[in-house]
């Protein structure tokens, strides 16, 4: 959270330092719901004084790191009804929108009909991508009557928002596919493409922001899918009938290990990552069935080994693994 708690006014210093802290605890994906405060429709004429400037310097050099390191930020676009196109040509900032970092995916809001919603902000230039931002389910809360402070419940929600976490959700979806293969899922370029370029024009029209288009996050993974064939190789069913559709999974694992913190494999028991790779499945063996050998560390260490499976047709499916460990030395 960077707004303060009595009146949510947010200071540029406490978003930087949340953009350092997201640096430093290795996230991939930045979400940003919050943007400058303007009126409602405001269209300026006159160019903007220049510590507007300074401002959008300010926010360029805070974000460039995560740049540099691949993270994606997803920035809400606002809901004032305004053109940022407009603002930038004049020198105003709009923040972290225009701070013109490379990966920054600005997100506006779509209603039930595909449609612009009215308050969402626009912008050919400065808004990328839509997302839905109407009637979205969401926590809530009030203050409670006779004194027993905040109620929390869940209620809808309009506003970009709601659409900004969409987007960053996508994403997040994508890279666990992409950095599969190699373990790297700082790819804040790569999946930013994605997004954008697998977004979908709505029936009625394109809508005012780069790509015209609401996104897609089927049609993203389907992309994402494309991009790994170098990884993805398709097997015969295991099971021989001509009615089963061929799979398709990865020739390969990928492999993490951590400190182990206790007996038992739960969140609160395992400790720091130690390390992490990629297994490859051996060129003389089966995709379905191979023996894993030569793990990097004994005891006293967690491994964690995670692949991916895609289903090309509706059905019932089922996945077996089978170890032949001693039980006593698996969690």
């Amino acid at each position: 959270r960077v707004s303060s708690c009595d009146g949510g006014a947010i200071a540029a210093a406490t978003v930087f330092r949340a953009l350092d802290y997201a640096l430093a605890n290795g996230a991939h994906v930045v979400s940003m719901s919050f943007g400058s405060s303007y009126q409602y429709g405001f269209y300026p004429l006159a160019p903007a004084p220049s510590y507007h400037a300074e401002w959008t310097a300010a926010y360029a050099r805070a974000l460039a790191p995560l740049a540099d390191a691949g993270v994606l930020a997803v920035a809400a676009a606002g809901n004032n009804a305004l053109d940022i196109d407009n603002l930038v040509r004049l020198g105003w900032s709009y923040l972290p929108c225009a701070a013109g970092a490379s990966n920054v995916v600005c997100v506006g809001a779509t209603d039930v009909y595909d449609s612009p919603a009215g308050f969402s902000n626009r912008g050919e230039k400065s808004v990328h991508v839509g997302a839905p931002g109407v009637q979205i389910y969401s926590t809530l809360f009030s203050n409670a009557t006779g004194g027993e402070g905040l109620v929390h419940t869940y209620g809808p929600l309009n506003g970009t928002s709601m659409a900004a976490p969409v987007v960053s959700g996508a994403a997040a979806l994508a890279l666990s596919l992409l950095g599969a293969a190699d373990g790297n899922f700082y790819r804040a370029q790569q999946v930013r493409d994605l997004l954008l370029s697998s977004a979908s024009r709505p029936l009625g029209g394109p809508l005012p922001w780069l790509t015209q288009s609401r996104l897609n996050a089927g049609t993203t993974m389907l992309q994402a899918t494309q991009k790994m064939t170098d990884v993805l190789s398709p097997m015969a069913p295991l099971f021989s009938s001509a009615t089963l559709p061929a799979a398709v999974s990865f020739r390969g694992l990928q492999e993490a290990y951590f400190a182990a913190a206790g007996s038992q494999f739960t969140p609160e028991t395992v400790g720091a990552k130690l390390d992490s790779g990629v297994r490859a499945v051996p060129s003389s063996g089966s995709l379905s069935l191979f023996e894993l050998r030569g793990f990097k560390y004994s005891a006293g260490v967690v491994a964690v080994l995670s692949s991916y499976l895609q289903l090309n047709a509706t059905g019932l499916w089922a996945l077996r693994v089978s170890g032949g460990v001693d039980p006593a030395t698996v969690f």
